[in-house]
């Protein structure tokens, strides 16, 4: 299965439109293990959406605990900014909610990270690198050539690491913009 997904992958060669990966760029990423994602404290933003509400965790694939949202009045509540302090194999922990009244409860507890969203801050259309770990030593393992939206799917530290159909890596923190409504510029 693994040869397989490799060459599969092998097929796309590099494009600078889509971000896809290289052969040889996509075994780096192959090669992350879920402890060296998962034992990593974050100190990361994240903007969190949702349609009716937000589900909070005590823990990852916990029971449901809270049925959360941030403004009582349907359709225009539609998510947050709250900062993440640690993740976990798609989990989420949450830290202090942003720019709120409520949702000081929810700290501690858990999100899944299909919930969040980050996004890149390359307005002017540079190229961003995504690097085969969370340090900008790392080798260079994908691209994203223009402003995007992506999940959180784990942190570490200030680092992101971010998966599409085209591409995944980790996005450095210089990098991203939890604003939803605007840029951060």
């Amino acid at each position: 299965m693994f040869h397989l997904f490799s060459l599969l992958l092998a097929g796309c060669g590099n494009n600078s439109d889509s971000g896809s990966l290289s052969t040889a760029d996509t075994s780096a990423v192959l090669h992350i293990t879920e402890d060296t994602i998962d034992n990593c404290a974050c100190e990361v933003e994240i903007y969190v959406k949702y349609s009716t509400y937000l589900p909070v965790y005590n823990e990852p694939n916990d029971s449901l605990v809270i049925e959360f949202r941030f403004e009582d009045i349907k359709g225009f509540d539609f998510g947050k900014n709250i900062h993440v302090i640690s993740s976990k194999q798609g989990w989420l922990q949450i830290g202090d909610i942003l720019d709120t009244v409520g949702g000081n409860d929810l700290k501690g507890k858990w999100i899944n990270s299909s919930y969040s969203e980050i996004g890149t801050n390359n307005y002017d259309g540079r190229r961003i690198i995504l690097r085969a770990q969370a340090n900008a030593e790392s080798d260079s393992i994908g691209y994203i050539d223009v402003e995007s939206y992506f999940n959180v799917i784990q942190c570490c530290k200030g680092w992101v690491y971010i998966k599409t159909h085209q591409t995944h890596g980790w996005l450095a923190p210089e990098f991203q913009c939890a604003n939803e409504l605007t840029n951060c510029s």
